[in-house]
């Protein structure tokens, strides 16, 4: 006779079952609970909704949207049963508790008349007032009963939050005490509580309903006034916010902004009108004072912008913020100019960014910036000054890597490249080789209390070269080489075209427009002479 095995389960899976009963078994619970809470929430919805007016330090009420009644506070030191059938217990508080009521929010917890809880105990637990507990929402413990003190603060925090938005009913209960408030009470107990008042009428009135929004004893007390002060703080700034965005141009407006303006303010017309102002300016500064004082500044970018405005037949009037928009160029220009000689420093000097090559860098940063060898075509044997090859690649990355880049667009400033272009681009230099004198790359700015300095002695150096005669003339070729090399892959310059056709193509295509349009009128006359 074959038994059969009965498969018993693990001591595991008994756990898991017994956990999931004993969860099916709260959840029942709970919704047992929540039945019976909305069975009683009929019964006694006046009586908790009076019991919870009376247990409030202070209460708040909104102007309903058809009368304008006064937002008035109402003070109450101890509280009684509500109403002889609403099954609460009411809260009677210490002068503790009453000091710390406006961090303290009580409930009244709702209980059946026979329950075997001694009442002194009911009163302990915390949670919101009018609020029914979510399916989410644990039941309260009543193991907790003496860890309440922190629990009374977190959940009036959470309920000062929530009470924003919630308060409909308080409202309507405040809407009909302040009808049977008398107007001088309510304004001497707010004079009593500290306020200020006024018997000035109408404004009086306005005082005191507005005075009346803050507690002068405790900074605590004040908590449901926190949100209505931080909604008036709100809209303050955001009227300030709305000021400042009515004064700030919007994209493609006729007005720019009223700080830190920018090309992008301005309409599309006046942007081309900045975009080739932007492009003059930039290449005046480089070819004629890479360095220059506001003064200066501002009168080429003046110039600049004129200049511009004529070869776009536009008449525009400059302001100091188009003035603006263009100078901020100017440091970027050179900044510009000194990332691209980064880039190339180590390559064309041989510096190398490995631990094991400090003191080879230190040794060749030295011997570099001594007596100027970095200027040199051959920087060892110390041959062919001020025709370093770094100096042709950088120009040209500079000024002429595109067809609308400053060289190409603004020609005349750059043919030839003029000696404070080179000695510019010479001072870059420098201070990428700067960032290698501790033999690791060191990021340094070029800046003009560093390096104008730089840029004035180089510019001196080429100033004495065009002393002499042939000084000058092999530096004009110097600068007509620089020119021709970086723009010769754009052809020729704009204004030095060739034509397309030569001067006999010409005449003879005028020739032969005569003779068509001869002919035309010919055969116009025939033809009205056959009709008459």
């Amino acid at each position: 006779m074959s038994s059969r095995r009965v498969s018993r389960p693990s001591r595991a899976q008994r756990a898991i079952n017994e956990k999931a009963e004993e969860d099916s078994r709260r959840a029942e619970e709970r919704r047992r609970k929540r039945e019976a809470a909305l069975v009683e929430e009929d019964e006694d919805a006046v009586a908790a909704k009076r019991l919870k007016l009376k247990n409030s330090d202070f209460t708040y009420n909104k102007p309903s949207s058809s009368t304008t009644t006064r937002t008035t506070r109402r003070r109450k030191s101890n509280a009684s049963s509500a109403h002889p059938n609403a099954g609460t217990v009411a809260l009677t508080r210490t002068q503790e508790q009453r000091t710390y009521a406006g961090v303290r929010s009580y409930r009244r917890e709702s209980t059946v008349r026979d329950s075997t809880q001694p009442p002194s105990t009911l009163h302990k637990r915390t949670a919101y007032h009018d609020r029914e507990p979510s399916e989410t929402q644990e039941p309260a413990n009543d193991d907790d009963d003496n860890n309440n003190g922190n629990d009374d603060i977190n959940n009036a925090n959470l309920y000062n939050r929530h009470r924003n938005h919630e308060g409909s009913d308080e409202d309507e209960i405040e809407d009909e005490l302040d009808g049977s408030e008398p107007e001088d009470d309510r304004r001497a107990r707010i004079t009593r509580h500290g306020r200020k008042g006024n018997t000035d009428g109408e404004h009086s009135d306005t005082t005191a309903s507005d005075s009346s929004r803050s507690s002068p004893s405790h900074p605590h007390r004040n908590h449901n006034h926190l949100p209505r002060k931080r909604k008036a703080t709100d809209d303050s700034s955001t009227e300030a916010d709305s000021d400042t965005d009515s004064k700030r141009a919007k994209r493609n407006s006729s007005l720019p902004s009223s700080s830190r303006p920018k090309a992008s303010d301005y309409p599309r017309d006046v942007r081309a009108i900045l975009s080739l102002a932007i492009s003059i300016h930039r290449s005046r500064i480089a070819s004629e004072a890479p360095f220059p004082d506001a003064d200066l500044e501002g009168q080429i970018a003046e110039e600049a912008f004129q200049l511009a405005c004529r070869a776009k037949k536009k008449h525009c009037k400059s302001d100091a913020d188009l003035i603006k928009v263009i100078t901020k160029t100017t440091s970027q220009m050179r900044g510009e100019l000194k990332t691209i000689a980064r880039s190339m420093v180590d390559l064309f000097f041989g510096f190398y960014d490995r631990s094991t090559k400090l003191r080879a860098n230190r040794r060749r940063y030295k011997h570099l910036t001594a007596d100027h060898a970095f200027l040199y075509e051959d920087p060892d044997k110390l041959e062919a000054m001020w025709c370093s090859p770094i100096l042709f690649k950088l120009i040209k990355r500079m000024f002429f890597k595109k067809k609308n880049d400053d060289g190409i667009r603004s020609s005349e400033y750059f043919n030839p490249i003029k000696p404070p272009t080179i000695a510019l681009a010479y001072a870059a230099v420098r201070c990428a080789l700067d960032e290698w004198s501790e033999g690791v790359f060191d990021p340094v700015d070029f800046t003009t209390a560093a390096y104008k300095d730089v840029y004035d002695e180089l510019r001196r150096g080429l100033a004495e070269l065009a002393e002499d005669p042939e000084g000058e003339r092999e530096l004009t070729n110097l600068g007509q080489e620089l020119w021709e090399e970086s723009s010769a892959r754009f052809g020729a310059a704009p204004h030095a075209k060739e034509p397309a056709f030569s001067q006999e193509a010409r005449l003879t295509a005028i020739q032969h427009l005569k003779a068509r349009a001869e002919r035309k009128r010919q055969e116009t006359g025939e033809e009205a002479d056959v009709d008459q």
